[in-house]
């Protein structure tokens, strides 16, 4: 049998096209010599090792408001996953699902993923994007606290001595690094304007951080995401090269990356704006360095092309159109809780901090009564905020179609009952990173709370298993024909052969609470029709045509927190407020045990329902009646 590792080379290579290749083959050759360079010894990342040029930082041009009062002390970052900061702060090299470190050797050498021997590699990046150290500088700057500054110095050096320039798995992703170095840019920001009497000692350490952010942002400029790769990560590795151009008047690194952030907008999203990775969190994950970019290039009177307002308009929209409060999110696809910048700490509510960036930035309004988040207050104004407040706020009550970004949002006109269908493409490119094999999945909300939920990510590596098992058909609110994928997983970010989606809108009225969506892979086609009848009644009929003989599975996966009854012909699911009871006559219905993910590395028990027919060669049709009551008082 062929080793598992030739394998996905094998089909990697596949996914790629003879440019690609060739870029690649010269990324190769541009890495063998910093490896005869750079792995013979370790050099100190605080050395101009890589960057060699002198420039001058001007800290005025990251656009903070330096007279901002409304923030937060002793909040520590949280980890992904529920791990402990102050357990973890210094253990740079964890493996963090084990008791294993990540090997510190030349980075080049390391395999990152389904590294279950050491753990999920995303967890440990979390930790060195050093979000930690731009909040204790921010910390310092607001009490003049001495401890605290101790406590980032020992950090900060403790972090360099440990992490050698490309040695170890700090350096394993160039878009890593890009976080990392803005948030040291920010570290230094806030010591800068801290009224530091600034012996010799401190300007040594403030030159040592600038030393180090020119090391790591002339590395990802000369590494930068290309061709199959440059989704989200493109953009996130421009968006610090830009930062760091406003700061050190790098105006050649400025011109290149405000063109590729530019380019990107059209490429990576879909004229309605939905982002073409199908993963509304790096759809935020995207828009926060746009919205972090905007106040920082006003402040280095740096012109905003007016094209980064409309897209981010239209993004924005559809964020606030999957909100089921100010809060809490649809979700589809991936979501890994990446964030770029955090000086408040505790846990991040990230779709409502970005959309209160956005309230800032736009013309319109995407949040009511917002508790700010307190990165927006470092860089926005009481008075802006006051009048963002007083700007139009943004509809989201009404039922919605995005035809080419491919989701509807179907809402009672109470928006009690919110129902969302995925009709979008399975991901992004020609690998599809975070995409799920999704095709026509349901998600039901009643009252803002899940009936029919995602079953979310699990983590990115660890087991390998796992990350399968949540991106797969059976983990999805559709119909699944006998053990078919809708798509071909090749990988743990790769894909192959993928099912086509689309809406028909012909057969869709919004007006009539219908949406109508077909989905074809392989020998199968199937076609799923909603109908929210009323604030009562929810028909979801679904038409499949097949060319053999299996068992037809339509699947609901149960949120958490409901009482589940099995009834003649269904089930009935109840909580303090509501009874829901779901029919299927025509189908013999069973109860799985399942898990869902509801946030990146956390499990929950819960139950699938699954509704099973046979069916010859042709086509079968399932019918599921949804009705809904409020629950009597007495």
């Amino acid at each position: 049998m062929m080793n598992s590792k030739i394998k996905w080379k094998i089909n990697r290579l596949r996914a790629m096209n003879s440019a690609e290749i060739i870029w690649r083959a010269k990324e190769w050759r541009t890495k063998c010599k910093e490896r005869k360079i750079f792995s013979s010894k370790p050099y100190s990342i605080l050395e101009p090792c890589y960057f060699h040029g002198t420039c001058k930082a001007d800290y005025r041009n990251l656009g903070l408001n330096l007279a901002n009062e409304d923030y937060r002390i002793g909040q520590n970052i949280k980890l992904l996953a529920g791990f402990d900061y102050q357990t973890y702060k210094t253990r740079w090299h964890a493996g963090f699902q084990t008791e294993n470190d990540w090997p510190l050797i030349f980075s080049y050498d390391i395999q990152c993923a389904g590294r279950e021997d050491i753990g999920d590699v995303r967890t440990n990046w979390e930790l060195n994007r050093n979000f930690a150290f731009a909040k204790l500088a921010k910390d310092y700057y607001v009490t003049g606290d001495e401890a605290i500054l101790l406590e980032l110095k020992k950090l900060f050096y403790d972090w360099a001595d440990k992490n050698p320039f490309l040695w170890g798995i700090s350096y394993t992703s160039p878009m890593e690094m890009a976080i990392r170095a803005v948030n040291w840019l920010y570290m230094a920001a806030f010591l800068y304007f801290a009224d530091l009497r600034y012996d010799s000692d401190t300007e040594t350490w403030r030159q040592h951080i600038e030393t180090g952010c020119l090391n790591m942002l002339a590395y990802v400029r000369k590494h930068r995401a290309r061709f199959s790769s440059a989704n989200n990560h493109l953009i996130i590795e421009q968006w610090a090269v830009l930062t760091g151009a406003l700061v050190f008047g790098l105006k050649k690194w400025q011109a290149e990356a405000m063109q590729i952030l530019t380019a990107e907008l059209p490429r990576q999203n879909a004229p309605d704006g939905v982002n073409l990775e199908m993963s509304l969190h790096y759809q935020t994950f995207v828009m926060e360095a746009y919205g972090l970019l905007i106040p920082a290039m006003k402040a280095a009177g740096t012109a905003v092309p007016a094209m980064w307002y409309t897209w981010l308009e239209k993004m924005s929209a559809f964020v606030a159109d999957s909100m089921l409060d100010e809060y809490k999110a649809i979700e589809f696809g991936d979501n890994d809780e990446g964030k770029l910048l955090d000086l408040q700490g505790g846990t991040m509510e990230h779709y409502a901090y970005v959309l209160q960036l956005m309230s800032l930035v736009l013309p319109i309004r995407y949040v009511t009564e917002p508790q700010w988040h307190e990165n927006v207050c470092w860089l926005y104004s009481r008075q802006a905020r006051k009048q963002a407040a007083q700007k139009k706020l943004f509809d989201s009550s009404k039922s919605h179609c995005y035809a080419k970004g491919g989701y509807t949002f179907l809402k009672s006109e109470k928006k009690c009952i919110v129902l969302a269908i995925d009709h979008a493409p399975l991901g992004f490119g020609t690998i599809a990173a975070h995409g799920h094999a999704d095709a026509l999945s349901l998600q039901f909300y009643l009252d803002g709370k899940a009936v029919f939920c995602d079953a979310g990510t699990g983590n990115y590596h660890v087991p390998q298993a796992g990350r399968n098992l949540y991106r797969a058909t059976a983990m999805h609110n559709t119909v699944q024909a006998g053990d078919k994928e809708q798509s071909q997983m090749l990988g743990p970010f790769l894909w192959g052969q993928r099912a086509k989606t689309h809406l028909l809108p012909e057969k869709t009225d919004l007006a009539y609470g219908i949406v109508e969506a077909v989905t074809n892979y392989g020998n199968v086609c199937h076609g799923r029709r909603l109908y929210l009848e009323n604030e009562s009644t929810i028909h979801i009929t679904d038409t499949v045509t097949i060319q053999e003989k299996c068992v037809i599975r339509q699947q609901f996966i149960i949120a958490p927190d409901w009482e589940v009854k099995e009834e003649i012909y269904g089930l009935s699911l109840s909580d303090e407020n509501w009874q829901i009871h779901i029919h299927n006559p025509a189908c013999s219905m069973v109860l799985l045990p399942c898990e869902i993910s509801p946030r990146y590395g956390c499990e929950l028990e819960t139950v699938k329902a699954c509704f099973d027919v046979e069916t010859v060669v042709g086509k079968v049709k399932l019918n599921t009646i949804i009705r809904i009551a409020e629950r009597n008082e007495d």
